[in-house]
């Protein structure tokens, strides 16, 4: 896709609860054009390949232009560290209390999550 691709686009005239190919775009070097509802509108800011328009001719126009604009800077970035399969797992461990609050979790080499008890969990 990245060969071909300029963009992706998610023309979703629902709520996602979490859009992914925002995240996924971003590690393919893609910009992705977004409808400004529910959480498309929030998920992923921190990425900066987010362009979302609103349900109306005008601000569709005016997000298009500014993805073109976007298009036409040659050394785009996308921040997509927050969504790094390490940081996943150091989330889960927190949330589920896997280790005592003053340690950070572990991974082994093998992509295991390895608890304070010692138990091992794989990273998917």
């Amino acid at each position: 896709m990245r060969e071909t691709a300029h963009a992706v686009v998610l023309p979703s005239i629902c709520a996602e609860n979490a859009p992914l190919s925002i995240v996924e775009a971003a590690m393919l070097g893609l910009p992705a054009l977004v409808h400004d509802i529910g959480s498309l509108s929030t998920f992923g800011d921190e990425i900066r390949n987010k362009f979302k328009y609103h349900c109306d001719m005008v601000s569709y126009r005016a997000t298009l232009d500014a993805l073109i604009r976007h298009l036409g800077q040659p050394n785009r970035r996308y921040d997509v560290a927050e969504y790094h399969p390490q940081r996943y797992a150091q989330r889960l461990a927190t949330v589920l209390r896997l280790k005592r609050s003053n340690e950070q979790p572990e991974t082994t080499h093998t992509g295991s999550l390895v608890a304070a008890d010692g138990d091992a969990f794989p990273v998917v």
